[in-house]
């Protein structure tokens, strides 16, 4: 199970390792990065939708590092990358998320620029390749990563069930986790009968 950058791994892990993987969830994360000759026929304008901020750092990220390290360190946190159901998660349930952050950043934004870098190159594997039952989750109003992402994954994956929880964003489609928790035993209680 990978919520946003985590997302890419989980897929990675259902698509390598089908052998020791029996289900996948994927949340709120990004569809690979198409070729340019693939960019025609995804069905998605890639940067389409995303907070500004958001497609000023993935495009620097297609530059390289120093390009990204670059616009990173010009950034200011814009609070409209979330929705306000994000943001009150963020002041309730989710408070302590700001103080994961505060530390994970504390020697600089390395391990970000990594991450950022890491979604805009190939992947090493071809989603249309998973076997495993695979479950995409997305918020419809997602300004980190538009839902059109998930949507791609649905229709690309063999067999995925797309799950949309309209109104959410990047952060409260995590309301959904306990269901697709469920989803993911009875998954395997289903294989194992």
């Amino acid at each position: 199970m990978g919520q946003s950058g985590g997302r890419a791994h989980a897929l990675a892990c259902a698509a390598l390792l089908p052998d020791r993987v029996m289900a996948a969830v994927a949340i709120s994360g990004l569809a690979p990065l198409p070729t340019f000759g693939e960019q025609l026929t995804s069905g998605i304008g890639w940067f389409d939708g995303f907070h500004a901020g958001g497609a000023k750092e993935m495009r620097a990220a297609l530059a390289g590092r120093e390009a990204l390290e670059k616009v990173v360190r010009e950034s200011t946190y814009n609070p409209e990358m979330f929705t306000p159901e994000d943001l009150a998660m963020l002041e309730g349930p989710w408070s302590w998320f700001s103080e994961v952050v505060k530390r994970g950043t504390a020697n600089g934004m390395g391990g970000f620029v990594d991450d950022n870098l890491a979604a805009m190159r190939p992947w090493g594997f071809d989603v249309r390749n998973i076997t495993v039952p695979t479950l995409i989750m997305h918020g419809t109003e997602d300004r980190v990563v538009p839902a059109s992402h998930g949507r791609w994954l649905g229709r690309h994956i063999p067999g995925a069930q797309l799950r949309l929880r309209e109104g959410a964003g990047h952060l409260s489609v995590m309301t959904g986790a306990d269901d697709a928790l469920s989803w993911i035993a009875q998954t395997v209680a289903d294989q194992e009968r």
